[in-house]
């Protein structure tokens, strides 16, 4: 790589942010929503999110060279891509993961305090999913919107036809339980989370005719009792939240709430043993710690090591998605 060319990669990764919040402040704005009935001129847009002309018109003229929108004459219209998933009349609607992702911002502006002074040396708003209820169902609805076609994805390659009774550990908007349950007829679930969290699971449960199948369970998974009887205890992307102690906590309960002969298996990232590929985990590590009290990313080493402290056996684990692995464990 010559000098040039090099440099040029330093730039591009130093402007990156600049394409990240054009679009992640048009998505606050709502302005493909705005758009998806008829093409609108800048004026006209203005006028129904109440902002001034000038200032829109180059975010506007900027998403157009995002190839987000489209400008024909004087009138702008979405992109197939933004019409598809970022306008809130759509089926495929997904900007609320955008959102959750825009309201992390705060977090990442005080990277260079965390990696200098520690977690603890940044008043971070670590609490503002628990007790900020539009923030939390824009990150409950916006996991959902991430995990959809993935548990769709894993329920082709699990065999759950023997499984009874699950345990869906911080199980969000009960995005899995609803793709488990509609693959495997025998199935019933119990999506245990939040209050607020919980708000959104029993809309989605709803909304996909599951009531008969899926129930919910309120509380803190690290202080409320799981029950027993379960044949599988279900742990989607929550581990990366907590620390090593917190996982082995949630392992042992996990343990204890199934039945003999009863599976754990673990959906996460992936991240290689010495923790430095692929990128995209190694920048979500790093997101985890400015947004984590003790959150971070584990090899399946690591977590197949704590499922066998906490008395699991016959420990495997595989990728299934590009970036995310499966770890199964049973209790003897």
């Amino acid at each position: 790589m010559s000098n040039t060319n090099g440099f040029e990669k330093l730039m591009h990764l130093a402007n990156a942010y600049r394409q990240a919040k054009v679009f992640l402040v048009a998505c606050d704005l709502d302005i493909f929503s705005c758009l998806s009935e008829a093409p609108k001129t800048a004026a006209q847009l203005a006028a129904k999110i109440k902002a001034p002309t000038e200032g829109l018109e180059l975010l506007l003229n900027a998403l157009v060279a995002l190839e987000l929108l489209k400008k024909e004459n004087d009138l702008y219209h979405n992109a197939e891509i933004s019409q598809t998933y970022l306008c809130k009349n759509r089926a495929n609607y997904r900007g609320h993961i955008i959102k959750h992702m825009h309201q992390c911002w705060y977090s990442w502006d005080h990277l260079a305090e965390a990696v200098k002074g520690g977690r603890q040396a940044v008043n971070f708003r670590r609490n503002f999913l628990v007790e900020d209820e539009k923030a939390n169902r824009d990150f409950i609805w916006g996991m959902n919107d991430v995990g959809y076609d993935r548990a769709l994805e894993i329920s082709k390659k699990l065999d759950l036809s023997k499984t009874k009774h699950m345990l869906d550990l911080g199980g969000g908007a009960a995005t899995y339980s609803i793709a488990f349950a509609k693959k495997f007829k025998n199935l019933k679930s119990t999506a245990l989370d939040l209050p607020l969290t919980l708000k959104v699971a029993c809309e989605n449960i709803k909304l996909n005719n599951m009531d008969e199948r899926i129930d919910t369970k309120e509380g803190d998974f690290f202080d409320a009792e799981f029950g027993s009887g379960y044949d599988l205890v279900w742990i989607s992307q929550i581990l990366h939240a907590y620390s090593k102690s917190r996982c082995i906590n949630l392992f042992k309960k996990s343990y204890r709430a199934l039945e003999a002969g009863g599976k754990i298996i673990i959906h996460d990232f992936y991240i290689n043993e010495d923790k430095t590929a692929p990128l995209d985990s190694t920048l979500f590590a790093v997101h985890m710690m400015v947004g984590t009290e003790g959150g971070g990313l584990y090899s399946a080493v690591e977590l197949s090591e704590w499922l066998a402290q906490a008395g699991f056996d016959k420990i495997k684990w595989d990728k299934v998605t590009p970036g995310t692995m499966l770890i199964e464990g049973c209790k003897p």
